[in-house]
């Protein structure tokens, strides 16, 4: 039910505050990506900031946002990675996506269930985390945002200089 109720509140784009705030440690999860390997968070401790965005094929801010976030983590690799949760509950439809948006396999995980989203506590569609290199929530992002790649940019580039 609770599942229901979260899908319905993003549908709504919710105005409820996110449970998972900058300084929390972000949840542990592992979720499979669509090239069919486990992904867990705390694998990219110490070495990348974590783009983590929840998403769905049917969500019209996700659509726009996710190609753009791509862009960006594509032009900092070196240092930000995006793990894109699709909350889709048939995998074949996050499949669709990912191939019309040209997101690697390897960035796609799927969570059908909402279970990490649930754990995260999200409330809205699309969704934005970014945790820096020791597993920390620094920003919190909920609905499409507008401007949100010079944001992210500039969030990443204070993550890098130690905040």
């Amino acid at each position: 039910m609770r599942h229901l109720f979260v899908i319905a509140s993003a549908i709504a784009f919710s105005s409820s505050a996110e449970a998972v705030r900058p300084g929390d440690r972000a949840p542990e999860f592992r979720l499979k990506n669509l090239a069919g390997e486990t992904v867990a968070l705390s694998s990219f401790r110490g070495a990348k900031v974590v783009l983590l965005d929840f998403w769905a094929s049917w969500c019209k801010g996700c659509k726009k946002e996710l190609p753009a976030l791509h862009a960006l983590a594509r032009a900092r690799q070196k240092d930000v990675v995006l793990l894109a949760v699709s909350l889709d509950r048939d995998v074949a439809d996050a499949r669709k996506f990912q191939g019309a948006t040209e997101l690697p396999t390897r960035s796609v995980l799927v969570d059908p269930d909402a279970t990490v989203f649930d754990a995260y506590e999200m409330v809205k569609l699309p969704s934005l985390i970014v945790i820096d290199r020791r597993g920390i929530v620094r920003f919190v992002h909920g609905g499409a945002e507008r401007n949100l790649v010079k944001t992210l940019t500039a969030e990443i580039d204070a993550l890098g200089r130690g905040k």
